[in-house]
């Protein structure tokens, strides 16, 4: 479908539904000439302002070659990108096309020019590439891909870090701003921790640790370990006290590994008598703390590491990740039956219970970390893009909309609305509540809208549903906090109509939020008294 708008957006006129496929880019040169291009390899072109359109005769490579974007730089000369890495060209306005040797078969999504006349072209895991002589050559500017951000800390409000492969990201006013630092020390890791505004640890996969005391800007090796291991997380409970945990398997053996140090300088090997291998470790406190591992190991201490006991769980599969909210609350990954699950905790880790198992979750699809912002607001992210929220504190779960295919490493929720997430090929992924954006909205079509917006006195939420659902509406401080719930109930499929009594609420921003089965719509709204 192709819309057009001659009032800057206000209304939008529908001009072609007729194309065969998505359409992914549409270039115009004047108010009557352009392009439009998508699915199996298809360029439509019209000269009459989008009314007409005639389809051109691109090569023909099969149904699963699919135009991502193109560039024109002028009504004659343009190119096209596809999910193949193939990269077309045309002199004559789409007459005809030539394939040009890109070098690659990394999947592009996106192409475009500069005023010096270089092309560009960008793809999977931040591949860019970029021609000077209109396609004959191309040079490799970033090959992002090896590019993968681990951990993320905020040790204030403000200060917070990105640590990956090759160096990390540093923000000092609250994520608004990241900038990058490089470091050839940490270009194997496999974890980091900050503990405080200006100190880090991070780790590589055979057990050497660095350290960092000027918050990146340089580090200093704290251990080395005599032979290659596998170590898989590193955790500080206090500047002073940190656990390093790994393992693994060979063909007839299996082992586990621990370094604690409690100085933060000097790393000594820990007597942990389990074999299994270790996958992460946790401290609520200074004393008591968590190991997980492979085949349902989850080991405690509560003398800062000099005992550890075993405890029992439901799984003889492999234990991931741990964490905790607060003194009792915390969660843990695992497998169960071949599919990843969430445990909870309410007791200080005493006890486990089944949490949230997703029962739509693809064979690539695994979950890689839990955090909760507090008791309601909590973010599951995995592998291929995988992302669920809740705002109920669990009892259900949306599945937010895929905006990458890279492996999602880590989240960390400030709140409610707003937070951050990371994963390979350079992946940083946040919630804006400023501008009320949720880059993590679910892809079920429903729509919303408010209106009059700016309001003052009442306003009314307009919102369609696709099918008869239960519905929940409430409205949310700029800060996530929800203010107070406005509905509650189950909607019929169809169109609906809420009036708002704005009087008792100050001037400022809020969102409003409508949750309907897995589906969440949230939209800002701005209060003038």
């Amino acid at each position: 479908i192709i819309m057009k708008t001659s009032d800057y957006g206000e209304s939008w006129d529908t001009l072609s539904n007729l194309f065969d496929g998505h359409l992914y880019a549409i270039w115009f040169s004047d108010s009557l000439k352009g392009y439009t291009s998508g699915y199996n390899n298809r360029v439509y072109k019209t000269t009459s302002g989008g009314e007409v359109w005639a389809i051109l005769d691109t090569p023909n490579w099969g149904s699963n070659h699919h135009i991502r974007d193109m560039e024109f730089t002028d009504f004659n000369t343009g190119y096209t990108v596809d999910i193949h890495g193939i990269i077309l060209r045309t002199f004559n306005a789409g007459a005809t096309w030539d394939s040009l040797n890109s070098q690659t078969t990394t999947p592009f999504y996106a192409i475009g020019s500069n005023s010096e006349g270089n092309l560009y072209a960008g793809g999977l895991g931040g591949k860019i590439i970029r021609t000077n002589d209109q396609g004959l050559n191309w040079q490799e500017v970033s090959n992002g891909a090896y590019i993968n951000l681990i951990s993320i800390d905020f040790p204030t409000s403000e200060k917070g870090f990105i640590t990956g492969t090759g160096g990390l990201f540093k923000t000092m006013n609250s994520g608004q701003q990241w900038d990058y630092i490089e470091a050839e020390e940490l270009d194997y890791i496999v974890d980091a921790h900050f503990i405080g505004p200006e100190t880090g640890f991070a780790m590589d996969s055979e057990g050497t640790i660095y350290r960092t005391s000027d918050a990146g800007e340089s580090w200093t090796l704290q251990h080395q370990d005599d032979k290659a291991q596998s170590y898989n997380a590193i955790y500080m409970a206090s500047p002073m006290l940190g656990f390093a945990v790994g393992g693994g398997y060979s063909s007839n053996n299996t082992w586990s590994m621990a370094l604690r140090t409690t100085d933060g300088e000097n790393w000594t090997n820990l007597p942990i008598s389990h074999v299994k291998p270790l996958q992460d470790v946790y401290f609520i406190n200074t004393s008591e703390g968590f190991i997980c591992g492979d085949e349902g190991t989850l080991l405690y201490t509560s003398n800062s590491g000099n005992n550890w006991s075993l405890k029992i769980m439901d799984t003889t599969y492999k234990l991931i990740d741990i964490n905790f909210l607060n003194q009792n609350i915390g969660f843990m990954v695992g497998i169960k039956a071949g599919s990843s699950i969430v445990y909870r905790t309410t007791d200080g880790g005493n006890s486990w219970h089944e949490f949230f198992q997703p029962l739509d979750l693809k064979s690539n699809e695994k979950i890689n970390a839990v955090r909760f912002a507090d008791t309601v607001n909590g973010f599951v992210v995995g592998s291929n893009g995988l992302i669920y929220k809740t705002i109920d504190g669990g009892e259900s779960w949306f599945r937010a909309r895929k905006i990458t295919n890279n492996f999602l490493n880590d989240v960390y929720p400030r709140g409610g609305f707003d937070g951050f997430i990371t994963g390979t090929g350079g992946t940083i992924l946040r919630m804006d509540p400023v501008v009320g954006i949720d880059p993590l909205a679910s892809e079920e079509s429903h729509s919303f809208s408010i209106y009059p917006n700016p309001a003052s006195g009442t306003t009314t939420l307009h919102f369609t549903l696709h099918a008869s659902l239960f519905t929940v509406i409430d409205i949310y401080g700029i800060d996530g906090k929800k203010i107070y719930e406005i509905d509650r109930g189950l909607k019929d499929r169809g169109n609906h109509e809420i009036q708002i009594d704005l009087q008792h609420l100050p001037e400022g921003v809020y969102l409003i939020s409508i949750m309907s089965g897995q589906s969440r719509m949230t939209e800002k709204l701005i209060i003038q008294q």
